[in-house]
This record gives C-alpha cells, sequence and structure tokens, in this order.
C-alpha cells in the first residue's frame, strides 16, 4: 500500500532517507523507484544494520548509519527531498521529539511518507505497546497534520480492530 503512494518526484538527483530503516526491507525498493537518488537507511540498532546490509551489498546508491536519530539528524537541515518512515515515528519517544527535526531537514517543497500505529480502542493494548516504547495515542497523525501541508491521509484498521494505522503523505 504505501509504495502505491510515493511521490513522483523530479528525475534528478534526490536525496532520501528512511527512518528506523531496520532490516532494510524498504530500501531497494526505494532506490528502484528513486534510480538516481542517495538512499540513506537509518536505525539505531546494530542488528537491524547487519540484516540490512545483507539485502543491500552492491547497491552503491544506499548508504546505511547507525545512530540514534536524534544524533543524526542535527546536522541535517534543508538536506533531503523525501523522508520515509515506515513503523518508525512512533517508536521515537512521542511526536514532539521528532516532527519538528523532520520537517526542518526537509528541503522546501519536501515530502514525508509515514505509515505507524495510529490509534487502539483498547487501553490495555495502548498501556502495553507504550510499556514497549511504541506510542499508540493517535497524536502522530495529527502532529503531521499540522505541520506539514496533507497531500493524503488514510487510516484502516489493523489485526481484526485492535489497532489502527494510518498512512500520511506531506510537503514542506
Amino acid at each position: 500500500m504505501i509504495f502505491n503512494h510515493l511521490p513522483s518526484l523530479a528525475n534528478k538527483k534526490l536525496k532520501v532517507l528512511d527512518i528506523g530503516c531496520g532490516t532494510g526491507m524498504h530500501l531497494q525498493k526505494l532506490s528502484i523507484k528513486y534510480p538516481k537518488a542517495k538512499v540513506t537507511g537509518l536505525d539505531a540498532s546494530k542488528e537491524m544494520l547487519f540484516k540490512a546490509k545483507s539485502k543491500t551489498i552492491g547497491n552503491n546508491q544506499i548508504e546505511l548509519v547507525h545512530s540514534p536519530f536524534k544524533d543524526f539528524i542535527q546536522s541535517k537541515k534543508n538536506h533531503y527531498d523525501l523522508i520515509f518512515c515506515s513503523y518508525s515515528l512512533s517508536m521515537l519517544g512521542g511526536t514532539h521529539n521528532c516532527i519538528p527535526e523532520i520537517y526542518d531537514s526537509l528541503k522546501e517543497n519536501g515530502c514525508i511518507v509515514v505509515v505507524d500505529f495510529d490509534t487502539t480502542p483498547i487501553k490495555s493494548f495502548e498501556k502495553w505497546m507504550n510499556f514497549n516504547h511504541v506510542q499508540i495515542s493517535g497524536h502522530l497523525f495529527e502532529e503531521l497534520n499540522k505541520t506539514f501541508q496533507t497531500q493524503f491521509l488514510k487510516s484502516k484498521k489493523g489485526y481484526m480492530g485492535l489497532w489502527k494505522y494510518s498512512l500520511f503523505v506531506g510537503t514542506k
């Protein structure tokens, strides 16, 4: 679903950032969608990046960076054409901790694409997710909608209604 909503950016040398790239599942797809782009996969987990490296061997478009989000992003003002986040922003300690930095890191008219947990009707599940460092309070997409110019926003139920997840595409 998420790759159907990636923007058609001008065919130029783009800079793309995948925040919380994990095992690198999306990195190859991003490099195919944007063949002239420099795609950076960022993750704080060495174990995840080890797995991502095995999926990206030989692809010179892709750079893997081991760093916490805050440490990495502070020096990247107006740097990226596209920032991609798949189930990573809900794990960065709350929206007020990452949305302003992401905004500042996008070039003018840059694009952000986010798919992530949104809400749950079950308070005990929300507490369990929060205990496991995943914010599922609904504030993420409210903040994205306030900060960026919304191009697309759609929500769906996941796992028989246990939670709702949303897809957001916005521009600076």
